[in-house]
């Protein structure tokens, strides 16, 4: 357990941890406001995540770690901290995905693909810009959602050969699954969206996008499927920019 009270030089490099984790606070648990540095650490054989981050946890560095044989996610985190990880190489864990314990953004951020799936536990709030790279894909459970305002932007930038899938958390989803993604008038105009699939959300019957009058975003060779009801919701004066995008707009 690092907590807060702890020196800032916590350091952990080259480093075995094995059969360990007893509980739900993972094999190294990291206290709000606490800080450590994980390079080249293997964590396996447990019965409880691999790292455990509180909201406000920082990792100060985190490369070349690999996840084996755990019986819940490599790693459990706030949405504010996902900006921190790096690729990690994982096998043989029973929920093979990174754990975002929902929280609020409140700095700059990129989401790289780590080669594991982003798996959205709890709603979050995005009030600073976040990138999302190209060939991730983020699993939404049940009635989550993200909601973007307050200068906070989403730009999800895949490619041609990287797109990015955006889905139920169900090992068998169906339409309305989770609630949506919402663009209110306080985000920053940044938001754009490139070669995105979005699927299995629109519970709420507001779509599986839904942008607030006065919000802005731009979707690029987007393509929503599988939504409840229709796929994205604008109000009255809502400024999307669609370039090849396929979708059923909600009436109203």
């Amino acid at each position: 357990n690092i907590y807060n009270t702890s020196s800032s030089d916590n350091e952990l490099t080259y480093t075995n941890i094995s059969f360990g984790g007893f509980g739900e606070y993972g094999m190294l648990w990291i206290e709000d406001g606490a800080s450590i540095k994980v390079d080249n650490v293997t964590f396996e054989n447990s019965s409880s995540y691999g790292i455990y981050m509180e909201d406000g946890a920082r990792l100060k560095s985190f490369t070349g770690n690999k996840f084996k044989s755990l019986d819940m996610n490599p790693i459990l985190l706030s949405a504010n901290e996902v900006g921190l990880l790096d690729k990690i190489e994982s096998s043989d864990n029973e929920i093979d995905t990174i754990f975002i314990n929902g929280g609020i953004v409140t700095k700059s951020a990129t989401w790289k693909n780590i080669s594991t799936f982003y798996m959205i536990g709890k709603s979050i709030d995005i009030n600073a810009p976040v990138t999302v790279n190209g060939g991730i894909t983020i699993l939404i459970g049940p009635e989550n959602k993200i909601s973007v305002s307050d200068s906070g932007s989403l730009k999800l930038m895949g490619t041609t050969d990287a797109q990015i899938n955006i889905r139920s958390s169900k090992p068998s989803p169906s339409a309305g699954d989770w609630k949506g993604i919402n663009i209110y008038k306080t985000a920053s105009k940044d938001n754009e969206w490139s070669y995105v699939n979005i699927l299995h959300g629109g519970s709420t019957g507001y779509g599986q996008l839904w942008v607030e009058k006065g919000a802005f975003i731009t979707l690029n060779h987007c393509h929503f499927m599988e939504g409840k009801d229709c796929d994205v919701y604008l109000e009255d004066g809502a400024n999307v920019t669609n370039y090849a995008s396929t979708y059923n707009t909600c009436e109203h």
